[in-house]
This record gives C-alpha cells, sequence and structure tokens, in this order.
C-alpha cells in the first residue's frame, strides 16, 4: 500500500508554566550531593486526555470497532484494543498504539511534541514508554526489520535526528532497540510490559520539537507508547561585561554610560544591574549580546552590578566601578602672587592646598631658570627650597586628576639685584679755584637704584 503520514501533535507546555515548574524545584538543588546535576522535567504527555485541540492534535486517527481490531492508530485502554495479550506497568489508563497502520490507514504515524521552551537547560533527555502486544508469553514472531517505532528530535528548526530506534530483526522477531542506528532490532526486546527508555538530546538550544514515528505493516504486529517526555539540566548562569573591560575613571562632564555584556544560555527571563552609589537599578530581556543604556552615574565610585539567573535561581553576578571624578583645582598660600626678595634670597618656599581630585604629584618649574620638581599632592602641600635667580622668577605648580584634566597657580618672585652708582663728573681729585662755591656731580644708575639719591660733603 502507499505510505501515507498521519500526525499526532502534543502540545507543550508554555514557557511561564515551565520556569514556574523549575522554581519549585529549585529547593531539590540544596539537597544534591556536590557535583550532581539537578533533571528537572520540562514537559509531559501521558495522553490521559482525550486532544481539545490545545493539549495534543491529531491527524489521521483510525481504526474501527469495539474493541479496535487489527487495523488501528488510536488512543485508549487495554480494554479498547483487541490484542494477544494485556499490556502491563501502564503510565495511566490511556495510551496510543498500532496495528497494521498501512491496511486502513496511512501507514507511518507520527506524535509529535512541539515549540517546547528549553531555553536556560543543557544534557536534554527525552523518554518515552514502550510495549508490544504480542511477546514470547504469547508466541509466535510477527515483526521484521519493516516494522518500526523512533523517537526523533529537533532542536530550533534543524532537520529531524533519530534518538531511539526500535524495529524487528532481520527476519522475524520482537521489537527490539537499535542500537547502532543500522536499521535491525539487535537490544533491548519489547514486552507486554511498558518499558523507559531514554534518550540523549544534543545541542543546547531554545526551542526542542520531540516526535514518535511508527510504522507496522501486518496483522498482528501490535506496538505501543506512552508517556512522552523531556526533562534537561538547568544551565548555570555566567554573566560577563564587556564595556566597559575594567574599572574606568570619566570626567564630570560623564553623566551617563552605557554597560555591555554577554550572557550564556543559562541566563534566562531577565538581567538585573544596580548602582550603588545612586541607589538606581533596573532590568533588561536576558540576551547573549546585552545592553544597558544610560545609566546615571554620580560624582564618585559607582559600581555598577549586573546579575542574571537561571530557571532555578541560581544567581551570578559581575561589576565594575565607574569613577565619576570632578576638575582639579589647587591654590599657591605662600609666598602672595607677587613678591620681591633682595639679592641674598637664593631659594624659596611654598605652600597651598589643593582638593582631593589631584593625583598623584604636583608639579613645579621657574620659568627663569628653567628648573623643575615634584612633591606628593595633598590637600595641604609644601615645596621647599625652589631656587631663585636675579629677575623675576615666575614659578608655577600644577595637578592633574585621573583622567588628566589639570588645575595650575604661580607667584612672581622678583630677586632684586644690588643698585650700581657711578660719578662721572667731575673726576675724582680734581681741583677748583678758592672763589667756586658749588660743584654740580652728576653720574649714571642702575635700574635697581630706587627712590632717591642721597649725598654728603664730608668737609
Amino acid at each position: 500500500m502507499p505510505s501515507l503520514i498521519c500526525r499526532l501533535s502534543v502540545r507543550a507546555f508554555s514557557p511561564s508554566r515551565v520556569r514556574r515548574l523549575a522554581l519549585l524545584a529549585s529547593a531539590c538543588a540544596l539537597a544534591l550531593a556536590p557535583g550532581r546535576g539537578l533533571a528537572l522535567s520540562l514537559s509531559q504527555e501521558n495522553f490521559e486526555q482525550a486532544s481539545d485541540g490545545t493539549n495534543y492534535v491529531v491527524l489521521g486517527e483510525h481504526g474501527l470497532g469495539d474493541p479496535f481490531i487489527d487495523e488501528y492508530f488510536k488512543r485508549g485502554t487495554n480494554g479498547d484494543f483487541s490484542m494477544g495479550l494485556t499490556l502491563l506497568n501502564l503510565h495511566g489508563t490511556n495510551f496510543w498504539a498500532g496495528e497494521d497502520t498501512d491496511f486502513d490507514g496511512p501507514g507511518e504515524c507520527r506524535v509529535t511534541v512541539r515549540a517546547l521552551d528549553v531555553r536556560g537547560f543543557q544534557n536534554l533527555r527525552a523518554t518515552w514508554a514502550l510495549a508490544i502486544g504480542r511477546d514470547a508469553a504469547y508466541g509466535g514472531t510477527p515483526f521484521e526489520s519493516s516494522d518500526y517505532m523512533i523517537l526523533q528530535t529537533a532542536l530550533d528548526g534543524s532537520a529531524w535526528t533519530n534518538v531511539s530506534v526500535f524495529r524487528g530483526p532481520a527476519s522475524s522477531g520482537y521489537l527490539r532497540e537499535d542500537t547502532n542506528k543500522d536499521g535491525i532490532g539487535d537490544g533491548t526486546q519489547l514486552t507486554r510490559t511498558f518499558q523507559d527508555f531514554q534518550a540523549n538530546v544534543s545541542g543546547l538550544g531554545t526551542g526542542l520539537q520531540v516526535r514518535v514515528i511508527l510504522y507496522m505493516n501486518s496483522p498482528d504486529e501490535e506496538a505501543a507508547f506512552d508517556d512522552i517526555r523531556v526533562t534537561g539540566d538547568p544551565i548555570p548562569p555566567i554573566i560577563t561585561i564587556t564595556n566597559p573591560a575594567q574599572d574606568l575613571a570619566v570626567t564630570e562632564s560623564v553623566s551617563t554610560y552605557t554597560v555591555q555584556g554577554t550572557a550564556n544560555l543559562g541566563v534566562v527571563e531577565l538581567i538585573a544591574w544596580t548602582n550603588s552609589l545612586t541607589g538606581l537599578q533596573g532590568t533588561i530581556p536576558a540576551a547573549t549580546n546585552w545592553s544597558i543604556p544610560g545609566i546615571s552615574l554620580g560624582v564618585g565610585v559607582n559600581t555598577i552590578t549586573v546579575s542574571g539567573s537561571n530557571t532555578v535561581g541560581q544567581v551570578n553576578s559581575k561589576n565594575v566601578s565607574i569613577n565619576r571624578v570632578l576638575p582639579p583645582t589647587l591654590s599657591i598660600t605662600v609666598p602672595p602672587s607677587t613678591l620681591n626678595v633682595p639679592d641674598t634670597t637664593t631659594a624659596l618656599n611654598l605652600a597651598g592646598v589643593a582638593n582631593t581630585y589631584v593625583a598623584g604629584s604636583l608639579r613645579w618649574t621657574n620659568a627663569l631658570t628653567g628648573a623643575t620638581g615634584s612633591v606628593p599632592a595633598a590637600t595641604n602641600w609644601t615645596i621647599t627650597g625652589v631656587g631663585l635667580a636675579l629677575g623675576t622668577n615666575v614659578i608655577t605648580v600644577t595637578g592633574t586628576n585621573i583622567v588628566q584634566q589639570s588645575a595650575s597657580a604661580a607667584v612672581s618672585v622678583y630677586r632684586v639685584p644690588l643698585p650700581a652708582l657711578a660719578i662721572t663728573s667731575p673726576t675724582s681729585g680734581v681741583a677748583v679755584a678758592h672763589d667756586v662755591t658749588t660743584i654740580t656731580v652728576s653720574g649714571t644708575a642702575s635700574a635697581e637704584a630706587f627712590g632717591l639719591l642721597r649725598w654728603t660733603n664730608s668737609l
């Protein structure tokens, strides 16, 4: 007969319901031994309820009679099927079963779990319960390698992958696990007693689909499945801050900053941030590459902490400090801004004040001599022994903050040379007549001669 497809889709839990289930299980993690993971149930469909279009959807359901005889793909109980043997170890009351599905039915039948949110979970595992209606206790070996039940998964829209396969042997026999997936059943043999089989799902993602494929091509090939489950381990959350990459200092003009970073798939729902200096806080949606725009900065050290949590409330946090720095200020209190000193003063001490944003060292220069020096920055500072040359010594003191903004103050100290005088007329030792009663004396004086010239006549 031509092979058609009939599909049964099982509704996945909503993301919010999955999160609630996970959080309820978080307390269990505390009881686990160190190093062991916490496996959480993400989805379960045991078919106890008939399809209402939301819990699961059935396409191509077929089967006649009461009980169903020979050709069917149906949901029911033991009493609803004309099987060789009553199935045991049921997971509830109802299950799905198929026999000779290519006679009156479409052939290959499928059960698909759709839109299951697995964000924040790793080590995903899919489990199903399987049984057959005619095993060794009944007699006969009805199954061949063309008969199969296969569990498949698809992560984030990828191609379907066989994760657990059961087939008949090369010749007639019973359905067995196809351990190497070569098309021949060679492993654990199915019986009338439902057995659980678990398969690993490779990879990480956000959305997972799981489906069962069933195909039986002859009468007496009675196979059943039930209780499709998906479990996973919560991924430990990891937050990193990439911008700024390290603690940072900014000028006062920078009043906001955008902090950026990354989060692994373990971080779900929201990413939270706080600024310990301002007390501000907020949240953004969790994302692999996240950005928190425009965090307001106070003046001083803003310690910004970014936190993310996984499905069971484990938290990972990183922080970075952004120091918003005021401009430096300084002034010279000793000496006054202008000062004259005698030529005998060859050095001078300076003192002053600076605000707390002046960092490192205070540097001084004497423009007249070219001399420079430095002292440690301090709120009250002193510079001793600045050498003076004859003339105007402009001494400048400069300090910077940690973002290289600078402030300066200067004094002008005039070291005055000794005045120089010379008499050019009359010449020394000149003689005059007895009737010369006055004489005019003239000469030169250096610029340092100040005020009045005084003269005396010793005779």
